[in-house]
C-alpha cells in the first residue's frame, strides 16, 4: 500500500512537471529582465569606484530591477515584461491542475 501512495505521488509531480514545468523553467530561463551586478553599476552607478551592497540595494528597490542570480534566473521575475508568456504559463498550470484533477479520480 505504502509503495502503491510513493509511485502516485511520483506520477503527480511528473504530471505537473510535463504539463508546465518544463515550459516554465525554459521561458523563465530565457527572460531578460533581471540584470546582473556588473550591470546595474555599469548602467546605474558609473561615477561610483566601489559600490557597497547597501547602494546596489538602493537602486534595486528604486528602479524596480532584481538582481540575475540562480535563483531568479529561473523565477517569474525574470520575465515580468513577457506578458504573452506569462499568460500562456497561466494557462499551462491551469491545465496542470485540471490534469491533476483527472488523476486524482483515476486513483481514487
Amino acid at each position: 500500500m505504502f509503495f502503491n501512495y510513493l509511485k502516485f505521488c511520483i506520477k503527480v509531480l511528473l504530471i505537473s512537471f510535463l504539463v508546465s514545468g518544463l515550459f516554465n523553467l525554459y521561458t523563465n530561463s530565457k527572460g531578460g529582465d533581471c540584470l546582473t551586478v556588473q550591470a546595474i553599476v555599469h548602467n546605474y552607478l558609473p561615477n561610483v569606484a566601489k559600490p557597497t551592497a547597501a547602494q546596489i540595494a538602493a537602486v534595486l528597490a528604486k528602479q524596480n530591477l532584481c538582481e540575475l542570480n540562480w535563483m531568479s534566473k529561473f523565477s517569474l521575475a525574470n520575465k515580468h515584461t513577457a506578458n504573452a508568456e506569462q499568460v500562456l504559463q497561466e494557462s499551462l498550470n491551469l491545465l496542470t491542475i485540471v490534469a491533476t484533477i483527472f488523476f486524482l479520480q483515476y486513483f481514487r
